[in-house]
């Protein structure tokens, strides 16, 4: 017995096309997906999907990631990998506006991860990012709007503080 889904399975959940010699755990959930999946792609257990995915060719989606393309859809291109615990939106409430509070407004826009990126270990993605290709995103970014290809992306390092305990 497999652990991953067949293509049948995936066409009825909603993909169009499916490459060869992907493997999709099982333990995968979906909700209202539509998309491609490309060739060698690999998607880890517990991964939470809905919306608009594409997945180019040796994709790997790490355990516990959270997808949602329901707000303009997500597109990683060729040898995109995405490290566990990490999100991807593509719609969000809009915090910013003085007006996010009594209207509850939110904000939209497509994800776009250009090829052979790499983002570690709970990083985040907001709505209408685009990553350029050969980027390394560190562990817990959160990252929004437009990055230049080949750039390295890294988060604030811890700081040692005197101690506040007195002996």
């Amino acid at each position: 017995m497999t652990n991953y889904f067949t293509r049948k399975q995936l066409h009825k959940i909603g993909f169009t096309i499916i490459g060869e010699d992907s493997q999709i755990s099982l333990d995968t959930k979906f909700y209202s997906v539509s998309g491609e999946i490309g060739n060698g792609v690999r998607i880890d257990a517990l991964t939470v999907i809905t919306g608009d995915i594409f997945l180019g060719d040796q994709c790997h989606v790490s355990p516990f990631v959270f997808m949602s393309g329901v707000g303009g859809g997500i597109k990683l291109d060729d040898s995109v990998g995405i490290g566990s615990h990490s999100a991807l939106f593509t719609k969000s409430e809009q915090y910013r506006s003085s007006e996010a509070k009594s209207t509850g407004s939110k904000f939209f826009g497509p994800i776009h991860i250009m090829s052979h990126t790499i983002c570690g270990h709970a990083v985040t993605i907001m709505p209408g990012t685009t990553i350029g290709a050969n980027c390394r995103i560190g562990a817990k970014c959160i990252v929004s709007g437009y990055i230049n290809e080949n750039q390295y992306l890294v988060s604030s390092a811890a700081r040692n503080f005197p101690s506040v305990i007195q002996n």
